[in-house]
């Protein structure tokens, strides 16, 4: 029989370690949903002690990603400097952001 619009019997089956990551996934999914509060304090908390991939994250969600790359050393000092101008442009002080 050819194949026919709304055939939803037509394709290979997923395989079962697919589907389980599929699973995997949507719960980890509605997890982050749930608690994303305690979540993005950890990381905006992180990236204020100079974690690079962590200030980094924060950057790429506010601004997007950087299609140049950066020539130098990110330091720590660095890291803070940019984290507060970006605060202040946006308004947030350090103080509203617990740092334990």
């Amino acid at each position: 029989m050819p194949f026919q619009p709304g055939n939803k019997l037509g394709g290979r089956k997923k395989a079962q370690h697919t589907i389980q990551a599929e699973a995997l996934k949507k719960y980890l999914i509605e997890e982050i949903i749930k608690q994303k509060a305690p979540i993005i304090k950890a990381l905006i908390r992180e990236a204020k002690k100079g974690n690079v991939q962590a200030l980094r994250e924060v950057l790429d969600r506010i601004l997007g990603r950087v299609t140049e790359n950066f020539e130098g050393k990110l330091t720590g000092e660095l890291v803070i400097q940019v984290w507060r101008e970006l605060a202040e442009k946006n308004g947030i002080k350090e103080t509203n952001i617990s740092s334990k």
